[in-house]
Formats: C-alpha cells, sequence, structure tokens
C-alpha cells in the first residue's frame, strides 16, 4: 500500500529555512510566523499565534509585530518576548503582503534586540536574544520560580503562572499563565489616600504607577520604596513599601503605609486608605453572585 504524505504548500527555500531552524533551538521555543500554517511543521516548534483569544489578545500582538517590521522604535520585541515567548520571527515578502504592507517600508534589520540567523532570497529568520545576565543583577531563578528582567518589565514564571510586573512602579502588566493574559491589554495598580485626624483639609490620594518608586530583588521577593508628599510635592508625608513574595503556587503581596516622615513628637494620627484596582476590558470579567443570603 503506498503512503501519500500531505501536501503542504510553500516554496521549497522557505521550506529549507523552517527545517534549518528545527535543528536550532529546543522545540518549546515559540516562533512568528503570521499566515505559514506550516510552522509547527517543519520548524518543529511553536506557532505563537495559536491559541491567541480573539479581540484585544490578537490585536496586541497584530500591533507588536507591525512595529518589529515597520517602525524603528520602540521595545516591540521585548515585549513581544515578554507577552508571548515570542523567540523567533520570520520574514518574507508574503508575510509583509499579508499585514498589508509594501516591502520598501520594512526596517526589521534596525531592531537592536533581534539577529538575523538564516537568509535565502526574500525569506528570513531573525532570533531574540536576552542579553547575557551577571549573577548580581537582580534576577532570581531556582526550580520552581524564576524572575527575570525583561526589556521595561520584570517576568516571573513558575509552572502555576506567569506574571509581568513594571520595573518602575509595582503594576501588575500581566497576570496568568504562558498561554493567557487575563488581564489582555489591562493593568492592575493600587491607589492610596491619606488623612489626618482632626484636619480634613489634609487629604490627598496617590497613584501608583505615577510615583517614583525605588525597586530591589531579594531571592524570590521584589521589593518597591517610595516616599509620598503633600500636595504641593514638598513636605514628606509617608513612607511606602510594596513587597510580592513570589512561590511556587502563589504570590503574596504587602504593602505598607508609615507616618514616619513627620518631624514633631505629637504628630497626628495618620488615617490611610488603600485600594487595588483593575483596568481591563469588560468582556474577561466574570461577575459571580454570592450564594450567602
Amino acid at each position: 500500500m503506498d503512503i501519500i504524505s500531505p501536501s503542504i504548500s510553500g516554496d521549497d527555500y522557505i521550506i529549507e529555512g523552517m527545517q534549518w531552524l528545527s535543528d536550532t533551538g529546543d522545540p518549546n521555543e515559540k516562533v512568528a510566523g503570521y499566515g505559514y500554517r506550516t510552522v509547527p511543521v517543519y520548524t518543529e516548534k511553536m506557532d505563537v499565534s495559536y491559541g491567541l483569544a480573539s479581540g484585544t489578545q490578537t490585536r496586541t500582538f497584530i500591533e507588536l509585530l507591525n512595529g518589529i517590521y515597520f517602525s524603528k522604535n520602540g521595545n516591540q520585541m521585548v515585549d513581544l518576548y515578554s507577552l508571548f515567548g515570542t523567540r523567533y520571527v520570520l520574514m518574507s515578502d508574503k508575510l509583509i503582503n499579508n499585514l498589508n504592507k509594501e516591502d520598501n517600508e520594512v526596517v526589521i534589520d534596525s531592531q537592536k534586540t533581534l539577529d538575523k540567523i538564516f537568509s535565502s532570497r526574500d525569506f528570513g529568520i531573525y532570533a531574540f536574544f536576552k542579553q547575557s545576565k551577571s549573577p548580581d543583577d537582580g534576577n532570581y531563578i531556582d526550580e520552581q520560580v524564576s524572575i527575570n528582567t525583561v526589556g521595561s518589565n520584570i517576568e516571573i514564571r513558575s509552572k502555576s503562572y506567569k506574571v509581568i510586573l513594571d520595573q518602575q512602579t509595582p503594576t501588575i502588566k500581566s497576570i496568568g499563565d504562558i498561554s493567557r493574559n487575563y488581564l489582555q491589554e489591562g493593568v492592575m495598580y493600587e491607589m492610596a489616600r491619606i488623612s489626618w485626624l482632626g484636619n480634613s483639609d489634609d487629604l490627598e490620594s496617590y497613584t501608583f504607577f505615577d510615583e517614583t518608586f525605588t525597586r530591589e530583588i531579594v531571592e524570590n521577593q521584589i521589593i518597591y520604596h517610595t516616599v509620598l508628599k503633600d500636595e504641593r510635592r514638598i513636605n514628606d508625608w509617608s513612607s511606602v513599601s510594596v513587597i510580592y513574595t513570589f512561590l511556587p503556587e502563589m504570590i503574596k503581596r504587602e504593602f505598607t503605609i508609615s507616618n514616619d516622615r513627620l518631624s514633631t513628637s505629637d504628630a497626628p494620627v495618620m488615617k490611610a486608605y488603600l485600594s487595588t484596582n483593575l483596568f481591563m476590558p469588560a468582556s474577561t470579567l466574570v461577575l459571580k453572585k454570592s450564594l450567602k443570603s
């Protein structure tokens, strides 16, 4: 009995390029080849576009791809790796046509975070290489949790979750697993309100992603510090620390707002209010009615 292999379209040199990539890296790495459905067949790697949720997640993915191919500004490749795990990007005339662009608009060779590792005619393969890390650069890796700085973000992974934090503020940009971001294009951040007992005029609100924090990574903890000032931004009012502790199955968050900045011995009693805010597409929210009467 003759065995008939499935016919898969594609120019020979493009297929050969994908097959060449199959001998590079490992099968768990992800490839972006927009419009090439045979990516996992010939590269023996994962197609990053598989499993993307329709709507905001797909739109974000396409916007980042367009930035990589057609923009000289920004950190789109860093974000594509951080948000979607993309390690390789394919390039060809067909792919550019799929994005409704012209060849003369392509500037992918100007991307400093990409190296061209294969080229044949109009087909190319680009690889994203993270900069080498020194032991004291603030990154942390053990058998269950890893913390890595990627561009302007901090990526935390375990077998149970994947979280992306902003480097400058304790803002959560992504929370989910390796294939899903429950925030999609949204963010999760905190706000604080401070007042002084007996003086209703001294009242100020703070949005943490607008404040200036210092940050340090100590083993499996990321610690942010800042000092909140009065409404004129002159006098120090309160010290704030935010501590994320990353465990294999859970994430612990601790917020401390201290009344430690007034110099007088009879400083008034400080009242502090803290709230966590979600900014995200409404389609991702599921409201459940409490069963309690």
